[in-house]
C-alpha cells in the first residue's frame, strides 16, 4: 500500500474528490465537473475536468488554499463553448499546521509535468496548453517556474499562464507595503492564535467583516478558512519566492497578471511591484481577491488570445496580456491599511493613476510609484 501511495497515478471519480454539500455550493464548478485524486510524491489532491465538445486547447490549473476553483462555473462554460478544456487541481484545507506547501508544490510539479498525471495522460500532447492560477497556486506555480529542470519543462508545454490575484504576502501585513507595526501586530496576534481561525477571533473577525465582506470566501469561512499558522506559512515562502525572484525564469512562459485592487488577502502591491520588474501582461481590476468574478470581458479576451478566434459577442478586440487595464474609477488602494488601523476606523491611503491601454504600462516604468 506504501508504495502504491507514494506512486505518481491518479484515481477517477475517488470519493476524496466530492466535498461536502456546503463547500460545493460555494465551487458550483465543482458540480458537474469529471473529478478524481492524483496522487504524487506521497501526496493526493483531488482534481477536476470539465471538457469541451471539440477541444483545441487546454487550460491547467491550479486553484488558492483551501479552495476548489480556479474559475467560476460561467467562465468555465464560455471556455468550453468556445473549444477550450479545463483541468485544475484543488489546494482543499489541510489538516496539517506546518509543512503543507512542500506537499502541495510537489503535487503540482507531478501535475502539471509528470506523463501519468490526469494532466497529461487523459488529453491530446498536441493541444495548446495555456496555465491559469488563483492565489496561493500562482506562487506555486512560479516556484516550480525557479526549478531548473522543471521551469524548463513547464516552459516547454505552455504558451502561457493567467496569474489571477496572485499572493506573495499578506495584504495586513506585507514585507515592502505595510509599516513595521502593522507587521508585528498580525505576527504577535497570529503567534498568539496559531490553531485559530481569523473569523475565530476578535480582530481577525473585524478584519474580514471590514475588509473582505464582499467576498464569497465569507459565506463559508467556517469550512474552508485557513488557520493563522497555516496563513503564516504560505506567506513565507512567498517572501522565500520573492527573495529568489529571477524575472527572466518567470519570463519563459508568456505570463499575464489579473490583480483585484481592494484585494483583501493578498498584497495587490506586492503583485504589481513584481509585475514592474518583468515584460508580462496586466489587468488591474476594481474588485478584491477573484478580480474576474464580473469581467467576462478579459476572459473573451483569453479565448481570443488561446483560440484566434473572436466570440461574437466580445464587445472589444483586446489584445489579451499585452495591456495594463485599468478600469474606469477604479484605485489602488494601499493594502497595509493596518490590521488595526481598519478596525479604527482610520482611512487607506492610494496611489491613483488614470485609466491606460498601452502595453507592458508598468514595465521599466513609474506609473504606479511604486
Amino acid at each position: 500500500m506504501s508504495l502504491e501511495y507514494h506512486s505518481t497515478h491518479f484515481v477517477p471519480n475517488a470519493p476524496g474528490s466530492r466535498p461536502s454539500d456546503d463547500v460545493v455550493r460555494l465551487f458550483p464548478e465543482i458540480k458537474h465537473a469529471e473529478s478524481g485524486v492524483f496522487h504524487h510524491a506521497g501526496t493526493a489532491l483531488p482534481y477536476y475536468i470539465s471538457r469541451a465538445a471539440e477541444e483545441s486547447v487546454l487550460v491547467p490549473g491550479c486553484t488558492g488554499l483551501n479552495s476548489y476553483g480556479v474559475l467560476k462555473s460561467n467562465h468555465i462554460k464560455r471556455m468550453n463553448d468556445h473549444g477550450i478544456s479545463v483541468i485544475w487541481m484543488a489546494l482543499p484545507p489541510s489538516k496539517k499546521n506546518h509543512g503543507f506547501m512542500d506537499d502541495y508544490i510537489l503535487n503540482a510539479e507531478g501535475f502539471f509535468t509528470e506523463a501519468k498525471s490526469p494532466v497529461n495522460a487523459l488529453f491530446d500532447s498536441g493541444l495548446p496548453r495555456h496555465a491559469f492560477t488563483h492565489s496561493t497556486g500562482s506562487q506555486i506555480f512560479q516556484t516550480l517556474q525557479h526549478r531548473d529542470e522543471t521551469g524548463e519543462k513547464l516552459a516547454e508545454a505552455f504558451r502561457s499562464v493567467s496569474h489571477k490575484a496572485p499572493f506573495y504576502d499578506a495584504a495586513n501585513a506585507s514585507l515592502n507595503h505595510s509599516s513595521p507595526l502593522n507587521r508585528w501586530a498580525f505576527e504577535w496576534y497570529g503567534d498568539k492564535h496559531l490553531e485559530e481561525k481569523p473569523h475565530e477571533t476578535m480582530l481577525g473577525n473585524a478584519y474580514l467583516k471590514l475588509r473582505a465582506l464582499r467576498e464569497p470566501f465569507m459565506a463559508a469561512c467556517a469550512v474552508i478558512s485557513p488557520t493563522y499558522s497555516q496563513i503564516r506559512e504560505v506567506q513565507q515562502f512567498g517572501r522565500t519566492l520573492l527573495d529568489s525572484f529571477v524575472a527572466a525564469k518567470a519570463e519563459a512562459v508568456p505570463t499575464t497578471y489579473i490583480i483585484g485592487n481592494e484585494d483583501p488577502f493578498a498584497c495587490a502591491k506586492t503583485s504589481l511591484a513584481v509585475a514592474q520588474g518583468m515584460n508580462c501582461g496586466l489587468e488591474i481590476v476594481k474588485a478584491g481577491h477573484d478580480p474576474l468574478e464580473d469581467r467576462m470581458d478579459i476572459i473573451d479576451s483569453f479565448i481570443h488570445y488561446a483560440t484566434g478566434k473572436m466570440p461574437e459577442d466580445h464587445e472589444s478586440a483586446l489584445s489579451y496580456g499585452s495591456r495594463l487595464a485599468l478600469q474606469s474609477g477604479a484605485r489602488l488602494l494601499n493594502p497595509a491599511a493596518g490590521f488595526f488601523k481598519s478596525l479604527l476606523g482610520g482611512g487607506v491611503g492610494n496611489a491613483e493613476m488614470r485609466g491606460q491601454t498601452e502595453r507592458n504600462a508598468l514595465y521599466g516604468g513609474n506609473a504606479l510609484r511604486l
